[in-house]
């Protein structure tokens, strides 16, 4: 039975060398936008959360204050939400009306969107919302619009989100370079083996190529 021919050292290297570097490329990016994904994921959870927890809240605030021209108290406020860093009643233009806990001290509507707020809404954690998500709801008619900010803490999704960002920008680019790198590398890497079966095909002209180098090497230093 007929063995099938090597293909040689040579090429073994030029072809398992490139392909197993961009194999591992390949899985360190996945890996990374995986985890980028995935991030992704909870931040857009806890929005959710958030943005749902609003909205039953300012429905609470508004069937506690119908009908009753005052203003909610802080105690009222802090049922609403009890794990919030801050809690704001606001009016249209963004006034306070009632104030509880951590919240910058101005511009407490600035996350609103210019075509108007038709429900509750979460935004963050990013760098306009100083590490927190933030909730908004709106209350009561158009034309007696009030809102209710509520401010929870990020649990940690500012600093992983970004570290993915960092991370993904480091996996591409380094993977990219050592790619690259490598494969230029090949070049310098092989010159020696090269020089030596120019040598020995030199010193033993033969009238056919050797599917392997590594033995032709081999059985020229014998002869030689």
């Amino acid at each position: 039975m007929k063995t099938a021919p090597r293909i040689g050292f040579r090429r073994e290297v030029l072809i398992l060398v490139p392909t197993s570097l961009f194999v591992l490329m390949v899985v360190a990016i996945f890996t990374a936008l995986s985890y980028r994904g995935a991030v992704q994921v909870f931040v857009a959870e806890a929005q959710d959360e958030a943005a749902v927890v609003a909205r039953l809240a300012s429905v609470r605030l508004a069937r506690d204050l119908a009908g009753r021209d005052i203003e909610p108290d802080t105690d009222r406020l802090r049922s609403l939400a009890p794990g919030a860093l801050g809690i704001a009643y606001l009016d249209s233009g963004g006034r306070r009306i009632a104030l509880l806990g951590d919240l910058p001290a101005v511009a407490l509507l600035a996350l609103l969107p210019e075509e108007g707020l038709t429900g509750a809404i979460a935004v963050g954690p990013n760098v306009s919302t100083s590490e927190r998500i933030v909730a908004i709801a709106p209350m009561g008619p158009p034309q007696q619009r009030t809102y209710l900010r509520i401010d929870f803490p990020d649990r940690g999704l500012a600093r992983e989100s970004s570290n993915v960002r960092i991370l993904t920008i480091l996996v591409i680019v380094l993977s990219s370079g050592v790619g690259i790198l490598s494969v230029l590398f090949l070049r310098h890497f092989l010159a020696p083996f090269d020089t030596l079966v120019e040598r020995a095909r030199a010193a033993v002209p033969t009238t056919e190529a050797a599917d392997d180098d590594i033995p032709f090497l081999l059985e020229t230093f014998d002869n030689a």
